[in-house]
């Protein structure tokens, strides 16, 4: 059996490790808890990360390219619920909003979401406001 020296082994972890990322190319957007939808960081248009955040429930949101979706929205909590940090109101950024399907916990804050920001509603027309 062949001994490995330790030089032999670094090497062999450089090799695998070259591939990752550096922590410099993290863009503050993976560390950050704040919302791209509320102002919080997104990755610059050039970038090729997506930022996935889950905003509770089945409410999530997707930065990437300067842009951010959401999918589902229900921000505004009764007082039994768990709050999220931030509310309707808050929502000032959302490229389109996808919805999953029309329970209240998915689809509450389609509303002033869109007319805040702007964005369609994208959705079996049960989820949506007829054009």
């Amino acid at each position: 059996m062949k001994s490995l020296s330790l030089s032999g082994l670094v090497s062999a972890a450089v090799l695998i490790l070259a591939g990752g990322a550096l922590a410099t190319d993290i863009p503050e957007a993976c560390n950050s808890y704040k919302p791209a939808v509320t102002g919080g960081p997104m990755p610059s248009p050039e970038s090729d990360t997506v930022v996935i955040r889950w905003l509770g429930n089945a409410n999530f949101e997707f930065a990437y390219k300067g842009k951010v979706y959401l999918f589902d929205a229900y921000f505004d909590r009764t007082p039994r619920t768990h709050q999220v940090g931030f509310t309707s109101a808050d929502v000032s950024k959302a490229e389109a909003i996808f919805v999953s399907h029309a329970h209240f916990d998915h689809i509450s804050d389609i509303g002033p979401v869109a007319r805040q920001t702007g964005a369609p509603v994208v959705g079996a027309p049960i989820t949506r406001k007829p054009q």
